[in-house]
């Protein structure tokens, strides 16, 4: 009996002793009241309008008429409240695609105008203005931690440019994170070309899984940058000898 025991010991401290995440549970879902639940808007969620649709909700309708190009998206987040953003082009002469995407607020007092990037990618030169709008969140959430538009800056989307750039609501942008119009069009340069064997053996790839790949996810810092990509890999990209390539493949593990 004794013996029995002390197997059955070993075996759950073996249990222990793995990874955590070959037996980590799924997330909790967001709790109400919490950041996570109110933040949940700020992926592509929701529903679309342009502004000179006809079918704007009433809560929109100041914006009706006010630039060609614009989308609003209108979401709940995880505690039903509603979100608004507004989604702009970049400039038309840019090597890639690139859109601007901001969140703003309904402002009781009507009084205050804010801001709408259109047109003009991080130079911003170009504005219309709304009344009845804030970049500034309800203070209960900003209690909770919800950051202030203005402190965050736009959320910028990119993807490679085939011609014309496809309509502002494409689900195949990438979400950048300093990242510059002529590096995202050389990191996607660089997937076009066959990735180093050797990258590929580490993580059991094959050239076919890179087919057609495109990043999701680009961030980048002072000498490198590194991606997300639509096959279910990461990948890290270094300027060398004037090129970038990418130099690390590894398999994304939610």
């Amino acid at each position: 009996m004794a013996k029995m025991q002390i197997r059955v010991a070993a075996f759950f401290l073996s249990l222990v002793a793995l990874p955590q995440n070959a037996f980590a549970p799924p997330p909790p879902p967001p709790a109400h009241g919490s950041l996570r639940a109110i933040a949940s808007c700020r992926v592509d969620r929701g529903n679309y309008f342009a502004v000179d649709n006809s079918g704007l909700p009433p809560a929109l309708r100041a914006f009706a008429g006010k630039r060609t190009g614009i989308m609003l998206r209108v979401c709940n987040d995880y505690d039903e409240n509603t979100h608004y953003f507004v989604r702009s082009p970049g400039a038309p002469d840019l090597p890639v695609c690139e859109v601007f995407e901001q969140e703003i607020f309904p402002d009781m007092s009507g009084k205050m105008e804010i801001p709408l990037i259109y047109g003009s990618g991080n130079y911003r030169d170009d504005y219309i203005r709304v009344t009845g709008w804030s970049p500034e969140p309800p203070k209960n959430w900003q209690a909770l931690g919800y950051t202030t538009s203005d402190a965050i800056g736009p959320v910028v989307l990119a993807q490679e440019k085939n011609g014309d750039c496809p309509s502002l609501t494409d689900p195949n942008f990438a979400h950048l994170d300093n990242v510059p119009p002529g590096l995202f069009k050389a990191i996607i340069g660089a997937l076009r070309e066959a990735p180093n064997p050797d990258l590929l053996r580490l993580e059991h790839a094959t050239p076919e899984q890179f087919l057609n790949v495109r990043p999701v996810w680009v961030s980048c810092g002072f000498i490198s940058c590194s991606a997300s990509l639509s096959n279910g890999f990461t990948a890290r990209f270094d300027v060398v000898d004037g090129t970038v390539k990418m130099t690390r493949i590894e398999r994304f593990i939610d």
